[in-house]
């Protein structure tokens, strides 16, 4: 995505020609950088006593399932 906004300078561009992949950033970044084990988020549900924390690491494998789960099956696999 690029975004184009008018300046008072001129045109102004952002990520021009850039990518991301919010997914890697958000976890296998941190777990490349031993942080695994720590708390990526917590969850409080609608009930009390409902609720938790998951490590990027936990994150992640929620984030495989859902992948797999997900993907029509003449997709090639994405190595995470």
């Amino acid at each position: 995505m690029v975004l184009i906004r008018l300046m008072v300078l001129g045109p102004v561009q952002w990520f021009k020609g850039g990518k991301t992949n919010i997914c890697y950033n958000a976890v296998d970044h941190n777990i490349e950088s031993g942080n695994g084990d720590k708390i990526a988020m917590y969850w409080e549900g609608n009930e009390p006593g409902q609720d938790g924390k998951l490590t990027y690491s936990e994150l992640l494998e929620k984030v495989c399932q859902v992948n797999a789960c997900s993907c029509p099956k003449n997709l090639p696999k994405v190595k995470l």
